[in-house]
């Protein structure tokens, strides 16, 4: 086929047909480039390590109580800032390096557990915890900790200071320098203050977004508290018979009043 025939069957000549020139190559060149990579991009987040651990077994967690769990989830918070990373339910389960089905499950695990808690009286922190009694029992009974700070001897005969000495973990019960706390607890009371960091991020985002839709959606979906996200509202419908309902002489009546047909 020539030019001509070209420009009769297609409207106009080969000449002039802009190259390179689709409409979306045109707005990316002349309207809005592609936005690059920048400080509010999440970098360097560690994604190779974290295969590495699931690689040799160390991905496949199991929480055998709250306290663990919470144990792990504790510096969720900060990894988020150093990293960069908007809170989020698929963040938190990176973090603890299992999968999300596996963190939604933990959201809804209400089963409640009674751990022991070993608590420092003058510092309120936790010194060992546990929901086994009879492991508590034999921490109480086998473990020693050192009081005073490690010198030399030297240093010690020189400065004219006591030597560090060991005392039992009993004797700091027996002291009141420790307190056996009994609790009560569940993973879903665990995950409640992470909830509402979800919900006050999306929130706070929401406010200062041209098109809140994304954040509407994610509020629909319980800010993403979900293995399948949907937009739908579903209803049931059921047929309601009222002769179900009416007693034989509501019958009668209702079959009397009919309408007669000619």
């Amino acid at each position: 086929m020539n030019r001509k025939g070209i420009k009769e069957a297609f409207g106009e000549d080969i000449d002039i047909i802009p190259r390179g020139k689709s409409k979306t190559t045109y707005y990316i060149e002349h309207e809005k480039k592609l936005k690059p990579r920048t400080e509010n991009t999440p970098n360097n987040i560690g994604t190779s390590e974290k295969i590495m651990e699931i690689a040799i077994g160390h991905g496949n967690r199991v929480y055998k109580n709250p306290l663990q769990f919470a144990i792990a989830v504790k510096g969720f918070e900060n990894w988020c800032i150093e990293k960069n990373v908007a809170p989020s339910y698929a963040g938190l389960a990176y973090f603890l390096n299992i999968s999300k089905d596996t963190l939604i499950k933990y959201t809804h695990d209400r089963t409640e557990y009674v751990c022991y808690n070993l608590v420092d009286n003058e510092t309120g922190e936790y010194v060992y915890s546990t929901n086994d009694k009879q492991k508590l029992d034999k921490y109480i009974d086998s473990n020693y900790l050192v009081e005073g700070e490690i010198k030399t001897l030297n240093y010690i005969k020189r400065n004219k200071i006591d030597k560090c000495k060991a005392v039992s973990v009993k004797d700091k019960i027996n002291k009141n320098e420790y307190l056996v706390d009994v609790c009560t607890v569940t993973f879903a009371r665990i995950l409640a203050p992470i909830k509402n960091l979800l919900e006050m991020v999306n929130i706070s985002k929401a406010e200062v977004a041209r098109n809140p839709a994304w954040h509407i959606f994610l509020a629909k979906n319980n800010f993403g508290e979900t293995t399948q996200y949907v937009d739908q509202v579903q209803q049931k419908i059921s047929v309601s018979n009222p002769l179900d309902e009416m007693n034989d002489d509501e019958i009668l009546k209702a079959v009397e009043s009919r309408p007669q047909i000619n």
